[in-house]
């Protein structure tokens, strides 16, 4: 087969968009009608690739009989062989600002700013003939930031300033690819996530997932004729990634330090049974009792080469520490589900002393207010008793 490549890239200096509602439905409509054309536009091709072999081999076994007894230099011609066509663009974003405005469920709207440099994105079609697509993306740095009520929290964004000398890794990598299976119309999808040197805020606002979840669903109708996709792989890996949780009242916070965990997972359309992996070569999880407390001034000489560091520069304390863990979690549907958590080979330190117990159990007792509580049901009274019984007697006479 002989590839046709067509090649497009795309130099951006920089982007600033504001989206709202509206905007948003009409680029969702877009991306379902340009999914549509791309899919009828590969089955027309591989048609046509067909019928040229088909065609071709027709008229070579016509020649061969006609042309029996005769020299190969009489027939002559070297046999004509099928295309395919191959698609690459690439886009390359110095700088972007994008601003959603997302309604809220009160008639506010909270403005949530995405600031990301360094953006290169790249879409491949039919690589090698091979009927599957694949999108790369990769971002040096991102931030995240929600505003409300002239309120501003940072919710993702790099966890400390980069090193003069030391080469800008990449805060996310994406990889995804699509491939079509073989005389069906489904998909076999795998997504690969790479994600280093960020923090991740979780504030006790859960209001803006649903209001992120509102904005983001798409019209009626859209997507709804895309190929179903059968499997899906995804496998995600944190390098120096923190996540930091900040309770409702207290005024300190926790931070989970992930610096080598991979968690995978396969998704299978139709299966009673679900699992995920989680590999963590090392984890820490660290505490502070103010976040408004000056950082100590023992600690600002300390030299900053990964997240660690940084949270220990600004004050927090190290209480758990886990190395080599391993947790595989399996999930089955059916008429009694069943959850199974298998944990093993888990080295785990813990350092506590007088100043952070109090402070872990204070910070613990905070975060279990968020938790959903269950209703009790209503306590029947005496009056309530005595007046069914005073109704049921006058029912009987």
């Amino acid at each position: 087969m002989q590839p046709s490549t067509t090649s497009v890239e795309v130099m951006v200096p920089s982007i600033v968009s504001t989206i709202e509602k509206p905007l948003l439905g009409g680029l969702q409509l877009w991306a379902d009608d340009m999914a549509q054309w791309a899919e009828k536009a590969t089955m027309v091709n591989r048609s046509a690739n067909v019928s040229q072999t088909t065609s071709r081999a027709q008229s070579v076994l016509i020649g061969s009989r006609y042309f029996v007894g005769r020299t190969a230099s009489n027939v002559g011609e070297e046999p004509e062989y099928p295309t395919y066509s191959e698609l690459s663009i690439k886009v390359n974003i110095f700088e972007a600002k994008i601003r959603l405005r997302v309604p809220t469920s009160e008639d506010l709207v909270r403005n949530v700013d995405v600031l990301a440099s360094g953006i290169d994105t790249g879409v491949e079609v039919k690589p090698g003939g091979r009927d599957e697509t694949a999108i790369l993306a990769k971002i040096t740095d991102v931030t995240l930031q929600d505003t409300l009520s002239d309120q501003t929290k940072v919710l993702f964004t790099l966890t400390s300033p980069r090193r003069l000398f030391a080469p800008p890794a990449p805060m996310i990598r994406l990889r995804l690819d699509s491939v079509s299976l073989p005389d069906s119309k489904a998909k076999q999808s795998k997504v690969q996530l790479t994600t280093s040197k960020f923090t991740l805020s979780v504030y006790p606002d859960f209001q803006l997932f649903e209001d992120l979840a509102r904005f983001a669903k798409a019209p009626p109708g859209v997507f709804e004729q895309v190929a179903p996709t059968e499997r899906t792989v995804l496998d995600v890996n944190f390098k120096d990634a923190s996540i930091q949780v900040i309770p409702p009242n207290h005024p300190g916070s926790l931070v989970l330090n992930l610096e080598d965990v991979s968690v995978g997972t396969d998704i299978v359309s139709g299966s009673v049974e679900s699992s995920v992996n989680v590999i963590a070569q090392l984890a820490h999880v660290l505490l502070i009792d103010d976040l408004n407390a000056p950082a100590p001034e023992a600690l600002q000489n300390r030299e900053v080469i990964k997240s660690l560091d940084h949270w220990l520069k600004i004050g927090y304390a190290s209480v758990l520490n886990a190395v080599g863990l391993r947790i595989h979690t399996a999930h089955m549907i059916g008429d009694v589900p069943r959850t199974r958590v298998d944990i093993s080979d888990a080295t785990a330190s813990v350092h506590l002393c007088a100043d952070t117990i109090p402070t872990l159990a204070a910070i613990a007792g905070d975060l279990a207010t968020l938790a959903p509580k269950e209703e009790a049901p209503p306590a029947v009274g005496v009056t309530a008793v005595q007046s069914a019984v005073d109704q049921s007697q006058a029912s009987m006479s």
